[in-house]
C-alpha cells in the first residue's frame, strides 16, 4: 500500500539489527538486473508476483486496491501481458499478494490475498483461490472459485505477504507494520482449510512479500529495503525455521515501493517488481 510510515524508533532499531545481520550474509544470489518493463497503464501498482505452474516460464501479477478484480499473466523476458484474467462477482478491495501452489485437490491453484488493511478497520480478510488457468486467450473470466474468509485471531492488522507450503498445502501469512511481525498459519486438513492460527512473532518489520520455493525448502521474505532467505532444514516445520530467525540477507537494489517477489519454477533465481516503477528485476542464484 501507499503512505509508507516512518519515524518509528522501534522500526529503526529492528532495521538496524537487520542491516547488522546482513554484514555476515553469504551472497548466494546476484543483486538483480532489470530484464523487462511492464505496462504502467495496466500495472500502475503491481503488488504481487507468483510463478505459473501450467504456463512454463510465465509469472502472475496484479494491482493493489482500486483496480478491477483481475490478474495478469506476464512474459518475464519482454514484460508483455499475455492474458488478463477476471474474477466475476467480487471487487479488489485490497489485493496485496498472490501465490501459486497445490490447491485442495493437489493440482496447481492461484491464491489471491485480499489481506490489506492499512487503517485496520476490516473484520474480515479473504483469500480467493481457483485452478490455475492455462493460457488460451488474451482475456479470460473465472466464474467459480473458492474464498476463505477469516478474522485474525489476535487483532485487526494490515498484511501484505502470503505464501503456500507445497508439501503441506498450509498457507502462511505475515503482518506488516509491527517491529516484530506476526506469523500466521491457515492449516490444510482433509481437503479444506482450517481455522487460522498464530505461530508467533519474528524479528522482521515492514514485510511486504513472501514466497516458499516450489521445492518447499527455501523462503524469500521481502521488506521495503531488504530481501531475506530462510532455509528449512530436513525435519523442520516452517514455524520452526521462521521463528528460529536463521535468515540471511541477500543483495538487493532497493526499488521504489517494491512490494513483490517470486521464485522462478526451478529456483535458479527470483523476480521482483515495484508498485510505482514497473521494471521487472531478476536475481540469479550464484552459489
Amino acid at each position: 500500500m501507499r503512505n509508507l510510515k516512518s519515524g518509528s524508533l522501534k522500526v529503526l532499531l529492528v532495521l538496524g539489527i537487520q542491516v547488522l545481520g546482513s554484514c555476515y550474509a553469504q551472497k548466494s544470489f546476484t543483486r538483480g538486473e532489470v530484464i523487462s518493463s511492464a505496462s504502467i497503464e495496466e500495472l500502475p501498482e503491481a503488488s504481487g508476483l507468483a510463478p505459473s505452474h501450467v504456463n512454463p516460464g510465465m509469472i502472475w501479477t496484479h494491482n493493489d486496491s482500486g483496480d478491477l478484480p483481475r490478474i495478469f499473466l506476464l512474459e518475464p523476458a519482454t514484460g508483455r501481458i499475455l492474458s488478463t484474467v477476471y474474477l466475476e462477482g467480487i471487487e479488489n478491495r485490497d489485493w496485496e499478494d498472490i501465490a501459486t501452489g497445490p490447491g485442495p485437490d493437489g493440482t496447481p491453484y492461484v491464491f489471491i490475498g485480499e489481506i490489506g488493511d492499512n487503517r485496520r478497520v476490516y473484520d474480515k480478510k479473504h483469500i480467493h483461490y481457483f485452478p490455475e488457468p492455462k493460457l488460451n486467450s488474451e482475456v479470460d473470466t473465472i466464474r467459480e472459485f473458492g474464498t476463505y474468509s477469516f478474522n485474525l485471531p489476535d487483532e485487526k492488522r494490515d498484511s501484505e505477504a502470503l505464501t503456500i507450503d507445497p508439501e503441506t498445502r498450509d498457507i502462511l501469512l505475515f503482518s506488516k507494520w509491527e517491529p516484530r511481525v506476526v506469523v500466521y498459519k491457515i492449516p490444510f486438513r482433509e481437503g479444506d482449510y482450517g481455522q487460522i492460527e498464530t505461530l508467533g512473532k519474528v524479528g522482521f518489520t515492514l514485510v511486504v512479500a513472501a514466497e516458499i520455493s516450489p521445492a518447499g525448502n527455501e523462503l524469500l521474505l521481502k521488506t521495503y529495503e531488504y530481501i531475506f532467505l530462510i532455509t528449512r532444514e530436513e525435519g523442520q516445520s516452517w514455524a520452526e525455521a521462521i521463528l528460529g530467525n536463521s535468515s540471511k540477507s541477500l543483495p538487493y537494489k532497493v526499488e521504489k515501493q517494491g512490494e513483490s517477489i517470486c521464485w522462478d519454477m526451478d529456483a535458479k533465481g527470483y523476480y521482483t517488481l515495484s508498485e510505482q516503477v514497473p521494471e521487472l528485476y531478476y536475481a540469479r542464484r550464484s552459489d
